[in-house]
Parts: C-alpha cells; sequence; structure tokens
C-alpha cells in the first residue's frame, strides 16, 4: 500500500496506517507525516554491518561470495541489448546492488561503490541442444551463474537468458548474492525490472518512483538504536530462560549443504482460501498464529514435548524511526529470533491452543527485530547473555503471497526449473530442519529442509503432513461451531477489564 502510494506521491508510513485505520483518518493524515531521510542521489561509502550481516558473517561458510538468493522466470521474446540496460538500470538505482565485502583485520567490512557494473548478463543459445539434454545444459547455466558473483570487486548480480527456440520458450534465471536482497526486496526489484524495460523497449529512460531511506542509512540508525533505552528495555523479554529445543535424530550425521533435501507438501486451492480469509476472521487472528501453532502441535506430536524452541525470520523492516520509510528500499533486512512455543498439556487440538500461542507471539517486542540489533551491536554485557542461550534447531519462515505473473517481464517458473545451488554445498547447514510456508498463486505450500545424513525422508514427511493436518484442524473450526464462542470472547482475557475501559484505554495511551 505504502509503496504504490508512493507513485501518486502520496507519502504514508506503517505507524500512519496503524494508527489511522480508514481511509478517511488516513486521508487526512497524510500531508502531515514526518519528512523521511532519503537520499535521492547514489549513495556510497563506508556502510556499517546490520545485525542480520554479523549472523551471516559469523557462519562457517567455504565460500562467503557463493550465498545467494535467485528467480527462475518464463519470458516471451524478451531483447537482450533492452535487458542489459534495464539490469543496469536496476544497479543503478538499488545502491544495495553495488555493495562491496572484504575481510580485514578487525573483522568484515563494508562500502556502497560508486562503479555500476554492466556486464551481468550473459546470453545462452539452447536452441540447437537436444530436448533431452536441455536441463542438463540448463543446469550447467544455472550453476555457473550462480557461482560468479564477487563480493570484494563485483558483481552482486548476474542474469543468464536461455534462448531454447520458439517451441521451448525463453527462462531469465536473475541471481543476486543474498547480503543484497530479501524476500521483499524481490518484489521491488522484479517490478521494477518490468518498469525499466518497458520504458527501455519504448526508447524511453527509466521513471522509477522515489527511493525511500536508503540501506546504508538504516544500517547507522540500528547502531544508534542499539544503544537506546528502548532496545534495552526488551533485554528483559530476550534473556528469559529457553528450552533446549533439541529434536530427535534418525541418525548421527555431517549437517552439510550436500546431503539437504526438501519436503513439499501443499494444500488444495480449496484449502488454501479458507485458511487466508476464513481462519483469520472466525478467529481473529493472523495467518502466522495458525502457522505457527500448527507447527508446534506437529513438533509435540513428534518429539512428546509440549515446549520448543523455534527460530523465527521476519521481513525486519520495523517501525522504529518516525522518519524512515524502507518500503522502496532493497537489501538485506530480515530479522532472525528465538522464540519458546509453550502448548498446554491439555490442549489436544489446534484450535484450543490458537488463543495461547498468539498471545506469546503478541509478546514478541518490535515483532522481533530488537534480538538481533541487541545480540550483535548491543553492549558486550548484553550481548554475552543472548550468545550464551540455546540455539533454535527449527527454523520457521511465512514468506507471504505470490502472484505468478510480473508485468512488463514473464512470470515465475515452476519449481523444478533449473536454478543451481543457490548456496555453496560444500559449507554446513545452521539449522536442523528449516520450514518455509508461502502461497504462490491459489495454492498454499509447506517446504521442510532437512539433511538426509540426520534424517529418513518419510520422518520429515510425517511432521510435513503433521502441520497440514494440524492446518486442517483450523479450517475445519473455522467452517462449524468450533468457534462460535470465540467469536464473543473478550480481546484481553488475562485482564477484568472490560471491551470499553480497554478501548478508552487505548486512546488515552495511543501515538
Amino acid at each position: 500500500m505504502i509503496a504504490r502510494a508512493k507513485k501518486f506521491g502520496v507519502h504514508l508510513t506503517p505507524r500512519l496506517i496503524f494508527k489511522n485505520q480508514t481511509i478517511a483518518e488516513i486521508a487526512v493524515h497524510a500531508g502531515t507525516a514526518t519528512p523521511v531521510d532519503a537520499e535521492q542521489g547514489r549513495v556510497v561509502g563506508e556502510v556499517p554491518l546490520t545485525p542480520i550481516q554479523h549472523w551471516f558473517f559469523e557462519k562457517d561458510l567455504p565460500a562467503f561470495d557463493h550465498f545467494n538468493q535467485a528467480e527462475l522466470l518464463v519470458t516471451d521474446g524478451l531483447d537482450a541489448d533492452v535487458l542489459r540496460l534495464a539490469l543496469v538500470d536496476l544497479i543503478e538505482h538499488h545502491d544495495a546492488l553495488r555493495l562491496r565485502c572484504a575481510d580485514g583485520a578487525d573483522g568484515w567490512r563494508q562500502y556502497l561503490d560508486e562503479t555500476v557494473d554492466t556486464g551481468v548478463l550473459d546470453v545462452h543459445d539452447l536452441s540447437t541442444v537436444a530436448d533431452e539434454s536441455l536441463a542438463s545444459v540448463s543446469l550447467d547455466i544455472a550453476e555457473e551463474t550462480q557461482q560468479s558473483l564477487d563480493l570484494a570487486k563485483g558483481p552482486l548480480l548476474r542474469a543468464a537468458l536461455l534462448e531454447s527456440g520458439p517451441t521451448r520458450g525463453q527462462r531469465l534465471l536473475i541471481v543476486v548474492h543474498h547480503l543484497a536482497v530479501d524476500g521483499v526486496s524481490w518484489r521491488i526489484l522484479l517490478e521494477d525490472l518490468g518498469s525499466c524495460y518497458e520504458r527501455r523497449a519504448a526508447g524511453l529512460a527509466p521513471l522509477l518512483p522515489a527511493k525511500t531511506t536508503s540501506f546504508r542509512s538504516w544500517a547507522q540508525r540500528l547502531h544508534g538504536f542499539a544503544d537506546s533505552d528502548q532496545a534495552r528495555a526488551e533485554f528483559a523479554y530476550w534473556a528469559e530462560p529457553k528450552p533446549v529445543g533439541r529434536v530427535p535424530r534418525d541418525r548421527d550425521g555431517r549437517n552439510d549443504l550436500g546431503s539437504a533435501a526438501t519436503v513439499v507438501a501443499m494444500l488444495s486451492p480449496e484449502e488454501t482460501r479458507a485458511l487466508l480469509r476464513d481462519v483469520p476472521k472466525v478467529f481473529n487472528t493472523q495467518i502466522n498464529d495458525a502457522l505457527l501453532t500448527a507447527l508446534a502441535h506437529a513438533l509435540r506430536d513428534w518429539t512428546g514435548d509440549d515446549e520448543t524452541l523455534v527460530g523465527l525470520e521476519g521481513h525486519g523492516r520495523e517501525d522504529l524511526f518516525p522518519d524512515v520509510d524502507l518500503s522502496r528500499t532493497v537489501g538485506w533486512f530480515t530479522s532472525v529470533f528465538p522464540v519458546a512455543l509453550r502448548l498446554a498439556p491439555g490442549a489436544t487440538s489446534a484450535v484450543a491452543s490458537l488463543d495461547s500461542v498468539r498471545e506469546q507471539l503478541a509478546r514478541i517486542p518490535n515483532k522481533g527485530v530488537g534480538y538481533g540489533i541487541l545480540r550483535h551491536l548491543g553492549a558486550p554485557d548484553v550481548a554475552s547473555v543472548l550468545r550464551r542461550q540455546p540455539t533454535p534447531e527449527v527454523n520457521f519462515n511465512y514468506l507471504g503471497q505470490f502472484t505468478r505473473d510480473l508485468p512488463g517481464i514473464g512470470r515465475y517458473a515452476g519449481p523444478e526449473g533449473p536454478k543451481g545451488h543457490s548456496i555453496s554445498p560444500d559449507g554446513m547447514r545452521w539449522n536442523v530442519l528449516d520450514v518455509t510456508a508461502a502461497v504462490e498463486g491459489d495454492t498454499f505450500g509447506l517446504y521442510v529442509n532437512y539433511s538426509t545424513a540426520l534424517h529418513d525422508r518419510r520422518t520429515v514427511e510425517y511432521l510435513a503432513g503433521g502441520v497440514l493436518g494440524r492446518l486442517r484442524e483450523l479450517i475445519a473450526g473455522s467452517a462449524d461451531g468450533t468457534a462460535d464462542a470465540r467469536r464473543e470472547s473478550p480481546g484481553v482475557p488475562l485482564t477484568d477489564v472490560g471491551d470499553a475501559d480497554m478501548a478508552a484505554i487505548l486512546k488515552r495511551f495511543s501515538i
């Protein structure tokens, strides 16, 4: 909403939208918003490491250059020369694509280079490759592209255009180092690429919306925030004792990336619609509450433990500063933080546990962004406490909803398309189970990444099936009378404050 409004010259912020929840109220306050810190020129120079970047450089990786995200698109007749111009336009506009990193005596440092990489597109004519060899040849190209990034010298973005002939179509693989991109950034980049391509194809210069707060400015502000009273006020929450959270193994092996595999489980389109529409409405909850309730139950069914330590990921673009707008800023902003999910021993169904899990998640301050700030940027006495806590073995991330079509550029290819290894297979995995959920088109998908050196496939299929089974409990509960009593339940069940008094309190202390 914020990004689209900005295209029409209307400045909004998350704070403004949450405080004024009707269009009429937003319209009144839109023109009085705090001016945003947003440099419009090419931003260059030293950039302090953000919490997620500290997290990255602490990993035992054999190749820091080879840690990417990639998208494979089905395209139709893109002109390679026009595409080259559009890709350069992206690198020019989005400063994070010009990041450079080097490991020195004082550790890793990074800066934004003034140079705009130009030779980032390779075109491959595969029209004469036999059908039975096409997948193998395409995979080889993808692997070569994935391994071609250079943190020290650049580029951090490379693309490969695969011309497979008139009957087999065209594919575009775009690879970006993870230090410069995250899930939110991909939406921005692909939309802008489509816009730049259309403009360049028409013989026009690119016309992109104004820049929002730069990645460098955000990194600088986080370092200041780490020493603030607001950040330190969160320490008591994050320092609470955590369960060990070790999950059972089928065998003791080497948890390396070369042994990684993925189990995929899907809901039907009808179930997906009910999960997105009916469950939040009937149970007065958010989709993440439902997903984590289902995951907590599936883990308890497997481990027998009522309490599980789970690593959660958030987009990290939280509303910490009134003059910061990250709605169109490209970079890696992800927040990673541990949460102990506790199920009551008597709660045998997901419906019975949903309120409790929702309340536990509601306690997380600032949607978790403060944990990484305190752990990586905070004072030594604060950081040391958090570093000694148990590390979650299960990680969860809900990526949101994706449409298949990308205006001006094409559409997403299927998951079977050859992308190559986004991360060097020679390194170690840092989770035992990595659970990702997303809605693509009209289908909810659950993706559980695991190591074949630790778990049998049937074990992971049991867990994934358990999550979907618990989601179906919630879907069924939203369709029958299970939730009728919940519609009348008070919004603050742990207090004796009535609805009218609570409304007055919220009005008094709203900011």
